[in-house]
């Protein structure tokens, strides 16, 4: 018998626990007899109850199969692609090994059909047949003797039939067959179809119409003017920078809301003479239009080699010095470009820095050594280029002008560069090994910075302030949300009250069997106990 109802199966437990408490009332009351008696019931109910629970665990409702169908994508749109998954729920097996035929109907002036794959294991072939005419699908499985049987457990997604949407309006998908399942061991099982979801209703709405407007309202830059000016329908332009400029900001607005930029290239590092500057605009519908900037970046022009007569010769400290050419096969250092300069009336080769007012010139003294040297103004010397080396980057290392004041409480002292002395000025505020030194950034702007001579770390100096030592950036971990995507297996249902009272049953029986024993040997205490004779009744004289 199958218990239906939350309802009766607590009338029967109460009954039971009924039964339970007029047994023992019957203890209290009645002597040995009465304790036989109810070990014999007891004895008779556990068997009853044992089997009862297990009928509970087997056959209760809440384990019993059902399908059911739900669609996905879910809205759909009209010339959209989508699926009518069936899924088994409270599967009484853990696996299938045939069904069929199982059928699904829809309308077929509404719908077309298009496949139908197993969704637990898409490579296990599927016998399927469409009749495009009544609106049917049926499906088999297996489609030839196979041993293989299909995985299910308490929620499955089984099958997904796939539908093309060919007309707007609402329409209706049904089970009407759900027949031959079997287990594993190939025994018939009862997989029914859920009230609540015989039929799906299903409505197929008009899709959006999206913009194809990939076109910009405004595209500006920074330096410079673009050529010719600026408008929606033409895509290439040009635009001519100075030599030190080597970013171009682009500035662009789509012409429409739904529309966007995706990608803004070859603005950055931009080399001497030409580069391209791409600008895509990605339209609602997914049309993409490139927009294309020419940038012309000015490079250095070579000047004439000056032929000084006689050469140009500069008195030093340590002796004459001659300007010459620079010598072939000796690099320009980075950041500077050649040109001429005026020295004591005359064209002489120069070396300007791309950034800063910085020039240097390549000098000879009468011993033959050469190198490139700076106009200190304060002293009106020729000092060396020197450049203090970090990684990837190079500081040249100046004197301070007549303009320029040291900060109060350092000393001159001097610093040696791969050789050379240069100026360098400490304080009793600094920690040993660190200096102050003024330098050229790559900016051509000129600063004291402090030096850290055993840890080779540079930072800027803050002004009337020991700056904290510069470190190393260290790169921050930055955790990425893993989404958590939905696949095609529903969350399994959670647990039902079924099991719970089949818990409940498990322990009364406990109980009982525990009553049983206690009985048994209480009455075996009983019988083993001597039985004392019974009294012999006072005659009493009658006379």
């Amino acid at each position: 018998m199958l218990i239906k109802t939350t309802k009766q199966m607590q009338s029967i437990l109460l009954l039971l626990v009924d039964i339970f408490c007029m047994h023992l009332k019957l203890i209290r009351i009645n002597g040995g007899f009465m304790k036989k008696i109810l070990i014999v019931l007891l004895s008779l109910l556990l068997p009853l109850l044992i089997l009862f629970s297990i009928t509970i665990v087997t056959f209760a409702e809440p384990v019993s199969g059902n399908l059911f169908l739900r669609i996905k994508p879910d809205p759909i749109d009209k010339g959209d692609e989508f699926r009518v998954v069936i899924e088994i729920n409270n599967a009484p097996v853990s696996g299938l090994a045939s069904f069929g035929p199982l059928e699904i109907s829809y309308d077929p002036a509404m719908f077309s059909y298009v496949k139908t794959i197993l969704l637990v294991n898409s490579t296990i072939g599927l016998s399927v047949t469409n009749n495009s005419q009544t609106g049917v699908v049926t499906m088999y499985w297996p489609e030839k003797q196979t041993l293989e049987t299909l995985p299910v457990s308490s929620a499955t997604y089984l099958v997904g039939v796939y539908f093309k949407a060919n007309q707007t309006g609402t329409s209706t998908f049904n089970l009407i067959s759900t027949e031959g399942f079997s287990d594993q061991d190939l025994n018939p099982i009862n997989i029914n179809i859920g009230s609540s979801q015989l039929s799906l209703s299903v409505t197929i709405y008009a899709p959006d119409v999206k913009s194809d407007n990939n076109n910009l309202k405004s595209l500006e830059v920074n330096p410079g003017n673009l050529t010719p000016a600026f408008t929606s329908n033409i895509t290439n332009y040009s635009l001519a920078v100075e030599m030190d400029v080597d970013n171009v900001i682009v500035s662009a607005t789509p012409a429409d809301s739904k529309a966007k930029v995706i990608s803004v290239t070859g603005n950055n590092n931009l080399i001497y003479g030409e580069n391209k500057i791409n600008i895509v605009v990605q339209a609602e519908n997914g049309n993409k239009k490139t927009y294309t900037i020419t940038v012309t970046r000015a490079a250095p022009s070579p000047s004439p080699s000056p032929s000084p007569t006689p050469g140009v010769t500069i008195n030093q400290p340590d002796g004459q010095y001659t300007i010459i050419d620079l010598p072939e096969g000796t690099p320009i250092p980075g950041g500077f470009y050649s040109t001429l300069d005026s020295v004591g009336g005359q064209s002489v080769p120069a070396y300007r820095a791309i950034k800063g007012d910085l020039t240097l010139y390549y000098l000879q003294n009468e011993s033959g050594a050469a190198g490139f040297f700076y106009l200190d103004g304060t002293s009106g010397e020729y000092k060396p280029f020197l450049t203090l080396s970090l990684p990837a980057i190079a500081f040249p290392i100046l004197s301070p002008d007549g303009l320029t004041s040291i900060p109060e409480g350092f000393d001159e002292t001097t610093f040696d560069v791969n050789g050379s002395p240069v100026k360098a000025w400490q304080s009793s505020t600094l920690p040993a090994g660190q200096m102050l030194l003024y330098l050229m950034n790559n900016d051509g702007e000129k600063n004291f910075y402090i030096y850290d001579t055993a840890s080779r770390l540079l930072s800027l100096y803050a002004g009337g302030t020991t700056p904290s030592e510069t470190t190393e950036p260290t790169a921050t971990e930055t955790t990425t949300p893993t989404t958590s995507e939905t696949g095609d297996t529903p969350a399994p249902s959670g647990f039902g009250g079924w099991a719970l009272v089949a818990m409940l049953l498990g322990a009364l029986c406990l109980i009982l069997i525990g009553v049983i024993i206690w009985l048994v040997i209480r009455g075996k205490h009983e019988d083993d106990e001597p039985t004392a004779p019974p009294k012999q009744p006072k005659i009493r004289r009658v006379e």
